[in-house]
């Protein structure tokens, strides 16, 4: 009798998947199932995914940086795509780019616009190397790495995007991400 009232609150779906020992997730109108080990019912949860994955959106990805930019993707997952908006956005793809002032007196360098109060830090993500932002190769992969790792901590590319300046503007990661 429990397990029934259990099965009536889950839904058809959601019951015939946990007696297969599958969780469900359900995602922008589909249905995705990843395999689990059920050993018992109590202890099942269905979470929902994180956010759901962004649209992949066109991109410019010049020759003399594809394979840096292709390489350092797919060794931290973050999308080809997203990695060339977000390059293109900040940098224009100019390795020689100075921003402008920041509200702290710092400046941001290079194609991944790297924040001058961060350099020492960034070392994390260059391999523990003194990074210079004017050198391409640093720059993507940085820039990558530090994405990936933003996307881990917050959960989200959206957020990820956001946060990699700073606190950018909502409109500006729309754009980005190609929400407008």
């Amino acid at each position: 009798m429990v397990r029934r009232q259990r099965v009536d609150r889950l839904g058809w779906l959601r019951a015939a998947a946990l007696i297969a020992g599958v969780v469900v997730f359900s995602l922008a109108g589909g249905v995705s199932i990843g395999i689990a080990l059920v050993r018992h019912e109590e202890q099942i949860t269905v979470p929902a995914p994180a956010e759901v994955e962004l649209e992949p959106q066109p991109y410019v990805l010049p020759l003399e940086y594809a394979q840096l930019v292709i390489y350092y993707c797919d060794e931290t997952g973050v999308p080809v795509w997203l990695a060339c908006r977000l390059f293109a956005w900040e940098s224009g793809w100019d390795a020689r780019r100075v921003g402008p002032e920041n509200d702290n007196g710092t400046r941001d360098y290079g194609l991944a616009q790297l924040n001058s109060a961060y350099l020492e830090h960034f070392r994390v993500y260059n391999g523990g190397q003194r990074v210079d932002p004017f050198n391409p190769e640093h720059a993507i992969r940085v820039g990558i790495r530090f994405l990936a790792a933003l996307r881990a901590r917050h959960g989200s590319w959206r957020e990820a995007v956001r946060r990699y300046a700073g606190r950018r503007p909502a409109a500006d990661t729309a754009k980005i991400i190609g929400e407008r």
